[in-house]
């Protein structure tokens, strides 16, 4: 299992205490801190705020990021830090987002459909799209999901090689897919290990909670914080548990 880095904290309010996003500078110094203690795959979204416009700085300002993979999404939207995003699906849209999305960041890894339901990964809108971004060079995908049933649809497309999904001790119902996602030779993006701050006193029995479920080889957990310190904590909790082999 790898370590990522999820920036929706660099770029709106976010977390139980709504806390606010850093200063751009301080936003570029933790991607950086995060590089060279090695982290090397970012996890952002169009409905992140200004998440993408920053990690894109940040690459187009570094010649030592190959090793850096991208993810980010699409189907959500950001309109303002006093509204609330906007989900749209409709194929338009999905495109426009695509375009947004790789001029901010330059290129893309893995694109995720975000706020998937089943109606959502079954639509010719989203297939298209999909399509569309194959167009535009990006090769891998995956669909963020918030309950099993559209897991298990995404899971059955053969469309995505990656999902999106919160797991942590108060929450892991997901951890029922892992054959299914073994079988269809999908990796598991996890997200709120930590239950959105709500176990960031027990990070060690989160993160252990993630690695002793077994998920697919490949697959990445997700911390979420803003700050440097945490993150360089977060990251050593994880490889001293993975170094003994939970």
């Amino acid at each position: 299992m790898a370590f990522g880095l999820g920036l929706l904290s660099i770029g709106r309010k976010w977390g139980v205490q709504g806390s606010l996003p850093p200063k751009q500078e301080e936003a570029l110094e933790l991607i950086a801190k995060a590089v060279e203690i090695g982290v090397h795959f970012f996890d952002t979204a169009p409905a992140y705020g200004n998440s993408e416009k920053i990690l894109g700085t940040f690459l187009r300002g570094k010649s030592n990021c190959d090793q850096v993979t991208v993810a980010t999404k699409m189907g959500e939207f950001w309109q303002g830090s006093d509204l609330p995003t906007l989900v749209c699906h409709e194929e338009n849209a999905l495109k426009e987002s695509i375009d947004q999305s790789l001029e901010h960041l330059g290129s893309i890894d893995i694109l995720q459909v975000h706020k998937s339901t089943r109606d959502v990964i079954e639509s010719a809108a989203v297939h298209d799209a999909i399509a569309y971004a194959k167009q535009r060079g990006i090769s891998q995908f995956g669909a963020s999901v918030s309950d099993v049933d559209s897991a298990k649809a995404a899971i059955a497309s053969g469309a995505f090689q990656w999902l999106q999904f919160p797991f942590n001790a108060e929450n892991k119902v997901f951890g029922s897919l892992i054959d299914e996602m073994n079988n269809a030779g999908m990796r598991a993006i996890i997200n709120r290990p930590l239950a959105m701050g709500k176990l960031v006193n027990t990070i060690a029995q989160g993160f252990e909670q993630v690695y002793k479920a077994g998920f697919p080889d490949g697959s990445v957990l997700l911390s979420g914080t803003g700050s440097s310190p945490h993150l360089e904590e977060n990251f050593a909790t994880f490889r001293a548990l993975s170094r003994l082999e939970i």
